[in-house]
């Protein structure tokens, strides 16, 4: 239950502005955080572990079968416009429209906007794969080699226009 009300607020606050004892009176219990986490540090740290668990079954699906599809493509450019059309709709839907992300997407954006000292977890376990994915597909459009700087600075540039997109989500939709 802490954890539940920690995955819905945290989104709307700084971690620096988090405060224990936001939770403590939705909860009852002034120990309770420090009891089941340790701190509100490692509340945080298990909030971004939640995301990313929960987040697998959507996002790591996606980019698996995305993954199969560009090396099935074969450097038909036809077909890796297709699958660069359907990933970006596949990452703007997750982000914008799933139910699933409607606490994650935010903190997501903020982590990725500014980075907290658990930047790491959410990097690794979502940010890092979607970026390989995308620099793949763009090394296949661009008909490189995905080590090719060009295809990972060409890949953030795509991400990043779907974060922007995803910050500015409250003013657009």
């Amino acid at each position: 239950m802490l954890l539940d009300t920690a995955c819905n607020s945290l989104p709307s606050t700084a971690t620096k502005a988090f405060r224990p004892s936001n939770y403590r009176k939705k909860q009852g219990q002034c120990a309770a955080i420090t009891y089941h986490f340790g701190g509100k540090r490692e509340l945080y740290r298990a909030v971004l572990t939640q995301l990313v668990a929960d987040t697998e079954l959507l996002i790591g699906s996606t980019f698996c079968r995305d993954g199969k599809q560009i090396q099935d493509a074969d450097n038909d450019h036809g077909q890796l416009k297709i699958i660069l059309t359907e990933l970006a709709k596949s990452i703007i839907s997750i982000f914008l429209e799933d139910v699933l992300m409607r606490w994650r997407a935010p903190l997501v954006m903020r982590e990725y906007s500014l980075p907290s000292e658990d930047f790491s977890i959410i990097y690794k376990g979502r940010i890092e794969p979607i970026h390989k994915m995308m620099t793949a597909l763009v090394a296949a459009i661009l008909n490189k080699s995905a080590e090719d700087p060009e295809c990972a600075i060409c890949a953030q540039a795509i991400m990043g226009h779907i974060f922007v997109f995803g910050i500015a989500r409250t003013v657009l939709c």
